[in-house]
Formats: structure tokens, sequence, C-alpha cells
């Protein structure tokens, strides 16, 4: 099964058997081909080495046969002698010649190519008479070919037979033992059982396979319960963190409800006194109190962001925004603190940069915030400068916040934007902070696709660079002013509805609404709240999401319901609460409700967000009525059934 997986989708090969058999059979042959030739070509060697000898011995017994005849120049003698040598087999030619070079005798014509022509003088009595030529054939490899092939054959195929032979027997002997091993290993893979294997040869090598295979199946059997026993606890810790992050994130839930509560209570309750009369005094100790107030809620939305991008829950919300108006509204909130410590303070849009673009113009806010407190905060003088420009390849935004100040040592840099990290955590230090912010800006401006970069040098300034992939977006058209409104107290006194379980926050809505001469009616649970909208003509409800007996959100389906059964006309609802998530908004806003207004209150989004939903209601409410009396006009206009149309 193993084998069929690991070769789908391949060539097919040959067995393993089959392959062995082959190699060993193909070194054989090509070695016998080897001896074949070898011993060709020796037989060839040593007929050539004969027929040499045997012409020199022609050679001689031509020269002592004819040396008489031919001093004599007795011809006839001298073809005698070359009679007998001329019928020798291979001798082509031979032929006497006499001092003068003249042919005294010759048999046969001597010509021709693969011949031999031998030369040897003829003496009598020590006295040169004359010159024999014998010339006579070589003998060619195509005859010894012929005369040997039979037993060259005969002795090749026996010994390849004997060489297949011998090559299948060791290819099994081979196979055998490690096709045991391979059944084995197909055991251990597919079923986990980890058995070792019997010994079944003598051969030293298999012997030594087959322990090294015993004692790896040894250790993986450990190694298999070993690793079962990690896994169980890894199983066990992931399911024990995951509990705890659930936990977690239910605990920085529930704290961030709770300290939000008391902290509306004290931020509100600072921007209601300071609609007062107070004496310099007064309001600048009341001034302590917002900043420090605002310093906590900083500090706990940075732990909320960082847990949401944690557990990645934090959802950015795309939007085409104005750049120049970003650019603006950062001029505006941070002038003021820069014109307080002494600072030069700009802030810049290269021309390519101006127009609209598309992304979450809060969460880039929120990063050049961060980031434009932190350069205030550290320079002590000189200037600080925002930039905003495209990016170098054109497809985002990029901007640069330049500062003076103290600067950032070596050391520090490269773990500037880890969590809980300051440049100076020396218990002398001058600079406070919970080390969260710049983390938070490098994660969220990751989340969009970007990052963010310093350069600096202590004691001459830092430079942070923002670079985050947004689109350009379409242009935004501008809002057409609204004719002014009545104020709502004009018509009669606005009628409000709140639900909070709270005390301290039932106070801090009443103190709040008390400038605008509202009625308010307070209650503490939704139920309460749809009892007081049943009996109550209000203009708006404020809305609580946690609440015993029935939560805000049920407590506005409940009413909405109310509203279309019965026939009653909408009031709008504002949900007023510490959970402020996208998705906890888009919640409310699918449960029928109108607005939000994140706690602690702030009291201009409070008065906004009253305003916006009651003068909708109300525009909603006169467009309806129109809506009826043309209706009603138009009703006369119908004939009835027993008219008669002239």
């Amino acid at each position: 099964m193993i084998d069929e997986d690991r070769s789908s989708g391949t060539a097919p090969h040959a067995p393993l058997q089959a392959r062995i058999a082959a190699v060993a059979l193909t070194t054989t042959v090509v070695a016998l081909l080897a001896a074949c030739v070898c011993f060709m070509l020796q037989q060839w060697s040593v007929a050539r080495q004969e027929a040499q000898a045997n012409h020199e011995v022609l050679a001689q017994m031509v020269v002592a046969g004819a040396a008489a005849p031919l001093a004599d120049h007795n011809t006839v003698g001298a073809y005698r002698a070359l009679e007998a040598v001329a019928k020798a087999p291979n001798v082509a030619a031979v032929r006497l010649t006499d001092m003068q070079g003249q042919i005294v005798a010759q048999i046969g014509a001597g010509g021709g190519p693969n011949v031999d022509t031998l030369t040897r003088p003829i003496k009598l009595a020590g006295r040169r008479v004359g010159t024999l030529a014998l010339v006579a054939r070589r003998p060619s490899l195509t005859e010894i070919l012929a005369r040997d092939l039979a037993l060259t054959g005969t002795l090749f195929f026996g010994s390849a037979g004997l060489a297949i032979l011998m090559a299948n027997g060791l290819a099994r002997r081979m196979t055998k033992p490690m096709e045991r091993l391979s059944k084995a290993m197909g055991e251990v893979a597919t079923g986990g059982r980890f058995q070792p294997v019997e010994q079944a040869t003598d051969d030293d090598v298999f012997h030594s396979l087959t322990d090294s295979f015993n004692h790896l199946v040894s250790r993986l059997e450990i190694n298999d319960h070993e690793l079962r026993g990690a896994m169980a606890e890894l199983v066990k810790a992931r399911d024990d963190a995951n509990a705890a992050n659930v936990l977690k994130s239910h605990f920085l839930a529930n704290m961030s409800h709770e300290i939000r509560t008391p902290l509306n209570g004290v931020l509100a309750m600072t921007e209601v006194m300071a609609m007062g009369e107070l004496s310099a005094t007064q309001r600048e100790r009341l001034s302590v109190i917002r900043e420090s107030g605002g310093l906590l809620l900083s500090v706990l939305n940075d732990v909320l962001d960082l847990s949401k991008i944690e557990a990645g829950r934090l959802d950015l919300v795309d939007r085409d925004f104005d750049l120049a108006g970003l650019a603006s509204s950062i001029r505006e909130t941070w002038a003021a603190q820069a014109k307080q410590k002494g600072l030069e303070f700009g802030v810049f849009v290269a021309p390519e940069a101006l127009g609209a673009w598309r992304g979450d113009v809060d969460r880039l806010r929120q990063i050049l915030g961060n980031l434009v407190s932190n350069a205030l905060k550290f320079t002590l003088e000189g200037s600080v400068s925002i930039r905003f420009a495209s990016s170098d390849d054109g497809t985002g935004l990029r901007v640069d916040v330049v500062d003076t100040g103290i600067g950032i040592d070596a050391e520090t840099l490269p773990r500037l934007f880890d969590k809980f990290v300051q440049a100076d955590s020396s218990t002398t230090r001058r600079f406070g902070g919970s080390g969260l912010g710049l983390s938070i800006c490098n994660e969220l401006a990751a989340l969009m696709g970007g990052g963010v970069h310093v350069q600096s040098r202590e004691g001459q300034g830092s430079t942070f660079t923002v670079v985050v992939a947004m689109p350009r977006g379409e242009a935004i058209a501008p809002v057409a002013a609204e004719p002014a409104r009545p104020a709502v107290e004009s018509e009669r006194r606005l009628r409000v509805l709140a639900a909070d379980d709270n005390p301290t926050n039932q106070k801090v809505i009443a103190a709040v609404l008390a400038p605008l001469g509202a009625e308010v009616e307070l209650v503490a649970d939704g139920a309460a709240c749809v009892e007081a909208w049943r009996r109550g003509d209000h203009d708006i409800v404020l809305m609580d999401i946690h609440m015993p007996v029935m939560d805000g959100v049920e407590a506005a389906r409940h009413i909405r319901g109310l509203e279309v059964s019965e026939g009653r006309k909408r009031v709008p609802i504002v949900a007023v609460t510490a959970n402020a998530l996208v998705h906890q908004v888009e919640g409310y806003m699918a449960a029928g409700m109108d607005g939000h207004v994140a706690k602690p209150i702030e009291v201009t989004k409070l008065y906004d967000a009253i305003e916006t939903a009651v003068a909708t209601s109300r525009q909603d409410a006169s467009k309806a009525a129109a809506a009826r009396t043309k209706k009603t006009a138009r009703a006369p206009a119908k004939a009835s059934p027993g008219a008669v149309v002239g």
C-alpha cells in the first residue's frame, strides 16, 4: 500500500529483485564481452606471430635451395626451389633477383593490401649471389572470428545463463530481508504497532540492519508514548489558555464597565461644574481633576485596545475623509498645548496628498494623537511638526512627526515598540506613561497594511514615520448648512426618559441635562423604562445597556414592537453606555436605537446626540403628517360606485 502511494503519479519501476538481477546480469555480460574481445585479439596476435615465424622458415628454405642454381645461372633449378615454397599457405608470391636486380624467377603476383614482404639475401660460400622476396598474406581478424566463433559463442551464452541464475539467487537473498523490513515499517506507519523484526538471515549486513531497525522501533515506541503525553499536556494547556483568555476578556470588559461608571461621575460632573460660576482657584483645581480623569480614561482605553488587537477583534471602519480636514483638526487639538509650552507647532500637507482618502480615519487620528502627544511631552524647547505626504511607492499615506526633543538612545530603539516599554524606566524618570501608546500605534498601523518607524539620536530629537496602505477616496461633497432650528425648549420643555441602574449615573444625567431645562424621568431598569414610556409622552429615551430585570437592548426592541402594534409615534432612543465597540454599537442600531454616546459622558457629545435624534424624529413626524394630509386631500377625487361621470 505504501509503495503504491509513493509511486502514484510517477513512471512505474521494476521490482527491486529484477533490478538487482539486471545489474548483476549487465555486469556479467559486459565482463564476458570484454573477455571475448580480449580472447579474439589475443588469438589474432598469436596467429600473426605464427605466420611470421612460418614465413621466416620458408624464406630460409628458399635461400638454401636457390643459392647454387642462382650462382650457376640455372633458371630451372631456381624455379624448382621456388615451387615448393609457393604452395605453402598464405604465400602470395615469391621471386629471386640477381645482383643486378634482374628477376631470375618468380611465382605469383605478390600485390594487394594486407600483405607483408620478407626480403632475405642469398649467399653461397660467403658470397652474395642474389635476393629473395617472399610476399605473404597476414592473418585477418575475420578469419580468426570465423574459426573461433562457435567456441566463443558457447562460452559466452553458457556464462550468461549461469550469471542469470546467480543474479536471481543473489537478488532473492538480498530482497527477502528487505521486504520483511519494509512490511514491518508499513505496519509501524499505518497501524502504530511497534513490533521488532526477528532475525532470519546470517548475513552480517542484514543482521546489523535488523538490529538497527529493532532499536529504532523501540526508540519510536518510547518517543510515541512521550509525544502522546506531551500532546495531552499541550491540549490541556491550550484549553486552559483559551479559558484564561476568555476570562481575561470578560474581566477586562467588566473592569472597563466598572471603572467607566465612577469615571463617568468624575468627568461628567467636572464638565457640569465648569459651566457654573467658579473662582480661579476652584477652576484650576477642577481642571486638575478633569486632566487626571482624562489620563486614567486614556490608560483604560489603551489596555482595552491592546486586548482587542491581541484577540483579533479590532475591526477597522473604512470611509472617505478629507486629509485637509484631518490636518486641521490635529492642528486645533494640539496647538494650544504647544503654545503653552512655548514650542513652535506646524502641520503641513504636501500638494500631492491633498484630497480624499479612504480608511479608518478615527484609528489614524488615534495613532497621530499618540505620536503628537509624545512629541509634545518629550520636547522641552524647539518645535514639533507633522507632515502629510503620499508614500514613496504611491500606494498609501505617509505621516512624519518630527520633534526637537530629548531623543532616544540606541539601546532603547530596538525595543521601543514593545509593550510596557519606556525610554526611561528608572525611578527618577521625568515623564510618565503606561508604555502602551507606541505599541498600539504600531499594531494599528500594521492592521492598516503599514507600520511605524523611528529615527532618533539622544539629545537631537526624533522622527516617527507612519505609513499606511490607504487608497484614494471619493471627493466629499460639502454639507449644506441647515437653516437654524428653534431650540427644543422654545416649543416646550424637553421631556427625557433616562434608564440607568447606577445612582451616580442617574445624578450625572440629571445634572448634565439641567442646563437644558429638560424634564427628566429616571428609572433603574429596562422593564421600568418600558412602563414609563407607556404612560408618558417623552421626546427621547436615554438607555443604559447593562441593567437588571431587562437590559437596554431588549427594552429598545420591546418599545419598537409596541410602537408598531399600538400605532404609537416613534420615540428616538440613544444608547448611553460604556460598551462602545463597533460590533456592540451595530447591535444597538439593529435593535432600533438612533444613536450612541459612550461613557464617561462628554457633555457636548450628549447634547449633539439628543439634538440630532430629536430633530430627526420631528422631521420624520412632519413628513409622515404631510403624507397623510396629501392622501386625505386626494380621497374626495375618487368616484363612488354610484356616481355618474359626465
